[in-house]
C-alpha cells in the first residue's frame, strides 16, 4: 500500500459523511440562489438595459434628425434648423450645422437677388431694343407725311393713308409686346385646385380647332379621369401658347398630337404631357435659346410666348423641354407632379 493511504482514506470517508449530511440542504441552496438572481441580479440587468437603450436614443435621435435635415438641404430647403438640447453630446455638431445653414442661406439670398437683378436688366435691355425697332418706321412715316404736306399738298392725300396704316401696324406690334411683357412680369402665383387634365386640354384646343380647319388635333392619347392640382387658367394659357407656336410652324396645316404618360421617379410621380407637331422642327443652333425672353424667329412674334410657358410650368413645380429634328417636327414635353 502507498504511504499515507490510511490518511487519504480517512479524509475520503469524512467528505462522504459531510456530503450525506449536506444533501438535504442542496435543494434549499439552489432555490436561494434562484431567488437571489431573480430579486437582485435580474432587476439590475433590466435597469442596465433600459439605461443603455435610453442612452442610445439620446445619441441616435439627434443623428437621425441631422440625417433628415441634410436630405432636406440637398433638396434645396435651406430654411431647416435643428433644436439644440442642453447637455447633449451632439450639441456642438448641431450648432455648427445650424451656423453653416445660416451662412449658406445668406449667400444663396445674395446670389438669387443678384441673379434676379441681372435677369431683369437683361429683360429691360431686350424690351428697349424691341420697342426701338418699330419706332423707326413710325418716325419715317410721320416725316414722309410732313414733307408731303409742306412741299406737295396735292399729293399728300396719297401718302397719308399708307403711312398711317404703317404707323397703326407698328403701334399694334408695340402694344402686343407690352401686353406680353406685362403678363410675363406680373404672372400671379398659381391658384391650384384639382382639375381633369383631358378637360383642360380639350378646352385649350377647342378655339384653335374651330379657327384652323386644316390642322388635325389628336387628343385621344390624354387619358380621361387623370386629375392634377393645377391653376386651370394658367395651364390653358401655357397649352394655348404651345398650340399657337405649333400652328405657326406648320403654316396653318398639319397634325398636332397630344398624349400623356405617368412617370415614376426615385421619390415622386409625374404626369408627362407631350405636344407634337408636323412642322419643320427646331434648328440645333437655336435650341438653347428657345425659352429665352424676347427670342423669336417670327417677324411678328414678341418672343415671350415660350418664356411664359416655362414660367407657368416651373411655378407648378414641373419642368418643360423639347425634342426635335429638322424636318421631323418638334415635341414639347411638360412634366407636372402628381404628388403635390
Amino acid at each position: 500500500m502507498p504511504p499515507n493511504f490510511d490518511k487519504a482514506l480517512g479524509s475520503l470517508s469524512e467528505g462522504s459523511r459531510t456530503a450525506e449530511l449536506m444533501g438535504p440542504f442542496s435543494l434549499f441552496w439552489r432555490k436561494l440562489l434562484i431567488l437571489f438572481y431573480a430579486y437582485l441580479v435580474l432587476p439590475l440587468l433590466v435597469i442596465a438595459a433600459l439605461l443603455g437603450f435610453a442612452a442610445a436614443d439620446l445619441v441616435v435621435e439627434p443623428l437621425s434628425s441631422l440625417e433628415d435635415a441634410t436630405k432636406r438641404v440637398a433638396s434645396g430647403d435651406f430654411g431647416v434648423r435643428l433644436l439644440v438640447k442642453p447637455g447633449d453630446e451632439t450639441a456642438r455638431l448641431i450648432s455648427s450645422f445650424n451656423r453653416m445653414l445660416a451662412e449658406l442661406g445668406r449667400y444663396r439670398e445674395g446670389d438669387v437677388r443678384q441673379g434676379k437683378i441681372g435677369a431683369w436688366q437683361d429683360i429691360a435691355q431686350r424690351l428697349a431694343h424691341e420697342l426701338r425697332n418699330p419706332l423707326t418706321p413710325i418716325r419715317l412715316s410721320a416725316e414722309r407725311v410732313l414733307r408731303a404736306a409742306r412741299n406737295d399738298p396735292a399729293r399728300a392725300a396719297e401718302i397719308i393713308e399708307p403711312s398711317m396704316l404703317a404707323i397703326v401696324s407698328e403701334v399694334e406690334a408695340m402694344d402686343a409686346l407690352l401686353t406680353d411683357f406685362r403678363a410675363f412680369a406680373s404672372l400671379p402665383e398659381p391658384q391650384r385646385d384639382w382639375a381633369d387634365l383631358r378637360a383642360v386640354v380639350e378646352e385649350a384646343v377647342a378655339p384653335y380647332a374651330a379657327s384652323y380647319p386644316e390642322v388635325r388635333f389628336e387628343t385621344g392619347g390624354v387619358a380621361a379621369g387623370l386629375s392634377l392640382r393645377v391653376d386651370r387658367a394658367q395651364l390653358k394659357r401655357a397649352l394655348a401658347n404651345l398650340l399657337i407656336n405649333a400652328i405657326d410652324a406648320m403654316g396653318g396645316k398639319g397634325r398636332i398630337e397630344m398624349t400623356c404618360d405617368l412617370v415614376k421617379a426615385s421619390d415622386s410621380r409625374y404626369c408627362r404631357l407631350k405636344i407634337r407637331d408636323d412642322g419643320p422642327g427646331i434648328p440645333k443652333e437655336i435650341g438653347d435659346r428657345v425659352f429665352a425672353p424676347y427670342f423669336t424667329t417670327k417677324s411678328s412674334g414678341t418672343g415671350l410666348g415660350l418664356a411664359i410657358v416655362e414660367r407657368i410650368v416651373q411655378d407648378h413645380g414641373g419642368s418643360i423641354r423639347f425634342e426635335s429634328a429638322e424636318g421631323l417636327g418638334a415635341t414639347f414635353l411638360i412634366d407636372l407632379p402628381l404628388d403635390r
